[in-house]
């Protein structure tokens, strides 16, 4: 195990139109349904201390309220790295309506390599 808790991301709908009607051109712009976006998820690790206060549902609540909007901007740039392409909206509310999250307490590394940073 590692000193580390996880944060998983479920895309929902309002996020894969997105990324559909984002690119600026139309000749490129992909076909992807929930499922096919769902497939590849991103995993957010936080630190051993946070994740330590995180017992309930309302704990993990409050803590994805103060820390949305990183994981939004975070999941927006994985798509499209120009903010312009962005929507204006990101607040708290827009977050909830596109993507759902998952806690998890225990994180075990079953690779003896480093971890390494990009």
């Amino acid at each position: 195990m590692i000193n580390r808790s996880a944060v998983t991301i479920r895309y929902k709908e309002p996020f894969v139109r997105w990324i559909m009607e984002a690119d600026p051109l139309p000749e490129r712009r992909l076909n992807l349904s929930v499922e096919d976006v769902n497939k590849d998820r991103t995993v957010f690790l936080i630190s051993e201390n946070e994740g330590e206060m995180i017992v309930n549902d309302a704990d993990f609540a409050a803590w994805a309220k103060r820390n949305y909007r990183n994981i939004f901007e975070s999941e927006l740039e994985a798509w499209y790295r120009d903010p312009q392409l962005w929507p204006k909206q990101r607040s708290y509310a827009v977050f909830q309506r596109w993507f759902d999250l998952e806690f998890h307490g225990s994180v075990v590394d079953l690779d003896d390599q480093p971890i390494t940073e990009y």
